[in-house]
């Protein structure tokens, strides 16, 4: 797919491929935590990330009158001169809200949960068993979590616009605090989600409400 966006629309095509790995929106523009897992650095480099911004920021001082498509070429030119080599590896793209929601009716459906929107809204420590069994059906169909492994958490990251390093130690010890309780599997990949992050509102409000957060005409 994005071979094709070159063959598309020449001009347009870094945006193009922004658009189709799922690392730009019009509200935020591009995320870079999703776009530079595309590119490999230096092990060795450690500056890779500032070096690629400041690169950015230069370029944008300097020009006028840019579209988004200048922009989005911008971005390619300092990703790839600054940050590290274009990788031919698979990544893991983040999952767009509308199938978000596809998600998260098919799992109420599942799991015969009338009004879901109510009740993931209202999620807390205290959700009922069906709440837990609703938020590990998602995750699982993000490809964020598996029952076998717990959470992914390069892919949440990514899923979350961050990086695996912003997170403190103590998330790595509530996720293995978590694992040593040989919790049920609905329990577990719920707690997870509620507990280990908990102590970063904001972060915790964001993946609640932009992941599970069901607009007014999709209610039942």
């Amino acid at each position: 797919m994005q071979s094709q966006c070159y063959v598309e629309n020449v001009r347009c095509a870094e945006r193009c491929v922004q658009i189709v790995l799922k690392s730009w929106d019009r509200c935020d523009g591009l995320s870079g935590t999703s776009y530079s897992q595309h590119f490999q650095p230096d092990y060795l480099d450690l500056v890779s990330a500032n070096r690629t911004q400041c690169c950015i920021d230069r370029r944008l001082q300097s020009a006028t009158d840019l579209d988004v498509c200048d922009r989005a070429s911008i971005d390619w030119q300092c990703y790839r001169d600054h940050f590290g080599t274009l990788t031919e590896a698979a990544q893991y793209v983040p999952m767009p809200k509308l199938l978000t929601l596809n998600a998260l009716t098919t799992c109420s459906n599942m799991l015969q949960i009338d009004n879901p929107a109510l009740r993931l809204m209202g999620f807390s420590k205290k959700a009922s068993m069906k709440a837990r069994c609703l938020i590990r059906c998602v995750v699982i169909r993000q490809g964020l979590y598996k029952d076998v492994t717990g959470l992914k958490l390069d892919r949440f990251a990514v899923q979350m616009k961050k990086s695996v390093d912003s997170y403190q130690e103590d998330v790595f010890q509530c996720l293995t605090f978590l694992r040593d309780l040989n919790l049920d599997n609905c329990n577990l990949a719920a707690r997870t989600i509620l507990e280990c992050f908990d102590r970063d509102s904001s972060l915790y409000e964001q993946f609640v409400f932009s992941f599970f957060a069901v607009p007014p005409r999709f209610r039942r």
